[in-house]
């Protein structure tokens, strides 16, 4: 598996508005005060997680999904840094199986530029594998784009 994750989030941050006047259609939405998953306390931030590309395992298509994203989303990446809340491009993927015991993922200086200029960071996240199983989608680090 290796999946692209745009994740937005701020302690102001108007999740809710901010979905519905971009006409977004995040997979995960959370609110400050609001239950973490797994027990993990509370939201102390507002934000969402949004799918970025295919949901395949190839690295070249996951880079140029990354930057038509980034082409074609200019307009809300510049209003999410105008109200003041964190935008991030979260690459993750699974090793320890078969196909992929180990693994890197190598980003581009260009791709890496158009993410600086937007003002998007980048997260990298390894996910083991326990067999056939796909593992969940991990739950946004706190203090980061998803906290």
């Amino acid at each position: 598996m290796l999946l692209v994750t745009w994740r937005v989030s701020g302690k102001e941050f108007d999740v809710d508005s901010f979905v519905a006047e971009f006409a977004l259609e995040p997979y995960v939405v959370f609110r400050a005060g609001e239950a973490r998953s797994r027990g993990r306390g509370l939201h102390t931030e507002s934000g969402f997680n949004h799918p970025v590309g295919r949901d395949d395992d190839d690295l070249d298509h996951a880079l140029e999904d990354m930057r038509v994203f980034l082409r074609e989303r200019r307009t809300v990446l510049e209003a999410i840094v105008q109200r003041g809340a964190a935008s991030s491009l979260a690459v993750g993927f699974t090793v320890g199986d078969d196909q992929h015991f180990t693994r890197s993922v190598h980003i581009p200086p260009d791709l890496l530029r158009e993410m600086a200029l937007a003002d998007v960071e980048l997260e990298v996240s390894a996910y083991p594998c326990g067999g056939d199983e796909e593992p969940a989608p991990p739950a946004p680090p706190v203090g980061s784009a998803g906290g």
